[in-house]
């Protein structure tokens, strides 16, 4: 199934802070998480959850962190598309409600 980023930017961005980003921030912090030694959900997954408002793991069902919401804001300050990352914000919002991201912010795999 081919899916095209260009049409799920905000999705897309939104994966990207829960994987990458996020392994980074921890990396930079010295913390460790289960998910850094997993693989993520991969991006068609992702969408699929989503849309189907499927709760991953109930354990990590939670709101988001403010952290994620401050960097949020702290983006759509300098990047002057506050439409856009609302969009990309309520991805996360979602993903966090549905238990797909871990206590270190980052994405779970599914099948965990």
């Amino acid at each position: 199934m081919s899916i095209s980023i260009d049409q799920n930017r905000a999705a897309f961005a939104a994966y990207t802070k829960l994987t990458v980003v996020s392994r980074f921030e921890n990396r930079m912090n010295n913390h460790q998480s289960y998910s850094n030694e997993h693989m993520s959900m991969n991006f068609s997954d992702f969408l699929d959850v989503l849309k189907n408002n499927e709760v991953v793991n109930k354990s990590y069902v939670r709101n988001v962190p403010i952290k994620q919401r401050e960097d949020s804001l702290i983006n759509s300050l300098y990047n002057g598309n506050m439409q856009f990352e609302n969009e990309k914000l309520s991805y996360i919002e979602k993903a966090y409600n549905l238990g797909m991201v871990d206590g270190c912010n980052i994405l779970i795999n599914r099948k965990v």
